[in-house]
């Protein structure tokens, strides 16, 4: 007995191994993209432990607090000038 073909020339027992090939690379690539997901969660879970959102918002405020104090040096400009040079000879 002859194995029937489709149309592309492939047997049907061909077909099916291929369809097998990509359904098993599917769910590998699913459960790779569930294993990632569920390491940032816990990477996440461990930064909120951790304090690193208290440690952001501080760093945040330094950050508003040094460009208030940048603008206000830059607004009252030098108030005196140093010299390395010597002026008495």
């Amino acid at each position: 007995m002859r194995p029937t073909a489709d149309n592309s020339g492939h047997t049907a027992k061909h077909r099916s191994a291929q369809i097998a090939k990509a359904t098993s690379y599917v769910r590998k690539t699913l459960s790779e993209r569930k294993q990632k997901e569920k390491e940032i969660e816990e990477m996440r879970k461990l930064g909120e432990s951790a304090g690193i959102e208290d440690l952001m918002a501080v760093y945040g405020e330094y950050q508003r607090l040094m460009q208030i104090a940048t603008h206000y040096l830059k607004e009252t400009g030098p108030r005196f000038t140093f010299s390395i040079t010597d002026s008495t000879s």
